[in-house]
């Protein structure tokens, strides 16, 4: 399982949760270019590229496609889902699940895929 922090946070806004996870999964935190440990992004911004990071970690990992993502962190779970083709058919083991939490911003244009279930309530 991999999880993605959210705003200005890093991998550490998560410690509080690894022990009860670490019980049933193999957990791991990242943190998002320019946050924490992680190096700045080369080049201009962009949650596609975010997206490609979360990807890369997933697969450097071995997370078993298991995402939980809070905020900016669940834009670019979400990302990954779609924009990298994540949940294409020719690798469908890079994103099994996702658990979103707070998502900032409205996210339709990205949900096609009959895997994923958004829901906006504002």
């Amino acid at each position: 399982m991999l999880l993605v922090h959210g705003g200005t946070a890093d991998r550490t806004h998560w410690l509080p949760l690894v022990p009860p996870l670490a019980e049933r999964f193999s957990v791991d935190a990242m943190d998002r270019r320019g946050r924490g440990l992680s190096t700045d992004e080369i080049g201009p911004y962009s949650i596609e590229r975010e997206a490609e990071h979360v990807v890369g970690v997933v697969k450097a990992a071995g997370s078993g496609g298991n995402v939980i993502a809070h905020t900016d962190g669940a834009v670019c779970a979400l990302g990954a889902a779609f924009v990298t083709s994540a949940w294409s058919s020719d690798a469908p083991e890079l994103m099994h699940s996702q658990g979103v939490i707070a998502t900032p911003c409205r996210v339709p244009r990205m949900v096609s895929s009959s895997r994923v279930f958004v829901e906006d309530d504002r």
